[in-house]
């Protein structure tokens, strides 16, 4: 069977999938009707669009595919960390976010949030409860977009860093080992790389390098 064509066992997976969702929103929508509370589930709804595209890729498109636009990074990014802060504050951990605000970049902007929010919560994770530190910074430098998640946490061995960008392969008990594998995959696929570094005793830091977009956001 050629390669972009989905196996129809995952097709169906994904299609129920879809239609369980579809059923999430339509209550939720019925929720702020009744509540008059417009606005209040904003945020569930972009992660259930999240959901929605990444299922879309799976069945319909090579892995990083997907309709690149001209967007500002900074936007996206402080958005995910307004996403992830309830979980980190829950946590005791605190995140710091530093970035220029121009930092436009051409990409798949589904693929690029969805990669922010991996990178963020890798970073919560192995961050300590109480007293753990995130910092995200986003910078301009040789007509580059560097992007990084920065943590106090665990930090990977050598062992483990030469492993961490094979898909499957995690050192957590309920990890998929898909993470890192797909934050690389659309830094290549987006003409970038994804670099990791640190060490068990100083944490970890990934910088996510993209090319610098020429053109205005619309």
């Amino acid at each position: 069977m050629p390669e972009n064509i989905p196996n129809i066992d995952t097709s169906l997976f994904a299609h129920g999938i879809k239609n369980r969702l579809s059923f999430i929103r339509s209550r939720l929508q019925l929720m702020e009707l009744e509540k008059g509370e417009k606005g209040a589930y904003d945020s569930i709804y972009r992660e259930l669009d999240g959901i929605n595209d990444s299922i879309c890729r799976l069945i319909s498109a090579p892995a990083g595919a997907g309709e690149k636009s001209t967007f500002n990074a900074k936007d996206v990014i402080y958005e995910c960390v307004s996403e992830k802060m309830p979980q980190a504050n829950l946590n005791g951990i605190k995140i710091i976010c530093r970035t220029e605000d121009d930092l436009t970049i051409h990409a798949v902007k589904s693929g690029f949030r969805e990669t922010v929010i991996n990178l963020l919560q890798n970073a919560i994770e192995a961050c300590p409860k109480e007293g753990g530190e995130i910092e995200v910074a986003g910078k301009t430098c040789g007509g580059k977009a560097e992007i990084s998640v920065s943590d106090n946490g665990c930090g990977i061995s050598e062992g483990n860093r030469k492993n961490i960008f094979k898909p499957f392969f995690t050192t957590k008990k309920s990890g998929s080992g898909i993470g890192l594998y797909s934050c690389r995959k659309f830094a290549e696929d987006s003409g970038g790389e994804l670099t990791v570094a640190g060490n068990r005793t100083k944490g970890t830091k990934v910088t996510l390098i993209l090319p610098v977009s020429q053109g205005r956001c619309p």
